[in-house]
């Protein structure tokens, strides 16, 4: 009965992983895009937290936070997303961790870390670049 078995490519997997870029699938860059229309500016965890949940809805794989952070980096370069504004890292949920007072400071200083924000670049909101912004800034890649 082995030869029965369709091999019906589902339309969300690319290269046998379920992920948020695919045929028919809205990408990393357009969600990115959507959250930070909708809230004025957000940190970089906060987005991520969005794309995890999103993600999580539709049976997509997410990407891990470091390499997220590579990922918005390039929307950065590419001026699709803005500098809004830091404030200071002095609590975690409204307190220390036990055991770590100063936890938020950064070694050998005495200025207390900051969380930065960023907004969308409201220029550059209907950009084709938020589809694929590497091949924006590297240009198409082909075997």
């Amino acid at each position: 009965m082995r030869g029965i078995i369709s091999k019906q490519r589902n339309p969300k997997l690319r290269g046998g992983i379920n992920t948020p870029k695919g045929q028919g699938t809205t990408g990393t860059g357009i969600i990115v895009r959507d959250f930070l229309g909708s809230v004025k500016s957000a940190p970089l965890y906060d987005v991520w937290s969005h794309l995890r949940k999103v993600c999580h809805e539709n049976g997509w794989h997410y990407p891990a936070y470091d390499h997220f952070t590579k990922y918005f980096s390039k929307l950065k370069r590419l001026g699709l997303v803005e500098f809004d504004h830091s404030e200071p890292l002095e609590h975690y949920e409204g307190h220390d961790p036990p055991g770590h007072p100063n936890l938020f400071q950064k070694r050998g200083s005495d200025k207390i870390m900051q969380r930065s924000f960023y907004k969308l670049n409201i220029s550059k909101a209907n950009s084709s670049d938020w589809s694929n912004p590497q091949e924006a800034l590297y240009g198409s890649y082909k075997k």
